[in-house]
């Protein structure tokens, strides 16, 4: 059986909304302060070495990728001249 969560703060109108969610759709569940949590996971996980080594790389591959695209595009307009 498949269940939908919804993560919400613990703000009022967030609240109606998680009730009108879980009423529209019975399979669903709800949790409060859960991006709080989720964000707090990914923070903790960010600290591994592993992690920040791939971050860098793929950040530098993210550069390069965009830096030929951009050449690429930038041959192609004066092509176009």
């Amino acid at each position: 059986m498949c269940m939908d969560c919804f993560f919400f703060d613990g703000a009022a109108n967030k609240q109606k909304a998680e009730a009108i969610l879980c009423a529209t759709y019975p399979q669903a569940e709800s949790f409060h302060g859960g991006d709080h949590v989720v964000s707090l996971f990914f923070s903790n996980l960010s600290k591994l070495k592993s992690i920040q080594v791939s971050y860098t790389m793929n950040i530098f591959f993210l550069v390069i990728f965009f830096l030929t695209i951009y050449q690429r595009l930038f041959f192609m307009h004066l092509l176009t001249l």
